[in-house]
């Protein structure tokens, strides 16, 4: 069982965050992006000298995926840079629900 994952705390460098804070920022984020019609999960976890955030997504069906995921990816890790001053991330974005409405 991964002792990390269980803690509500991240750690990176002299930066202890709590997860929920790290999470509700990447949802903001997130949720600012045009073509994204909603988050379904959002895990954010500690690197070497970084962040490692995997989203699953719900895409608009009229938008492009690899435009959205990559100003995702952006969005992500300039807002949180901003907010917390980590600079190093890996953010991965799968889609998991295309929506027609």
């Amino acid at each position: 069982m991964n002792e990390e994952r269980n803690t509500d705390e991240i750690v990176v460098g002299e930066l202890k965050v709590a997860r929920s804070v790290l999470e509700k920022m990447v949802r903001e984020s997130v949720s600012a992006v045009d073509g994204i019609s909603g988050l379904k999960r959002a895990d954010v976890e500690p690197e070497a000298e970084g962040l490692k955030i995997a989203l699953h997504v719900n895409l608009h069906h009229k938008y492009v995926y690899p435009e959205v995921a990559a100003t995702v990816q952006k969005k992500v890790a300039d807002d949180i840079n901003r907010m917390t001053g980590i600079e190093s991330f890996t953010v991965d974005v799968t889609v998991d629900k295309l929506d027609f409405t």
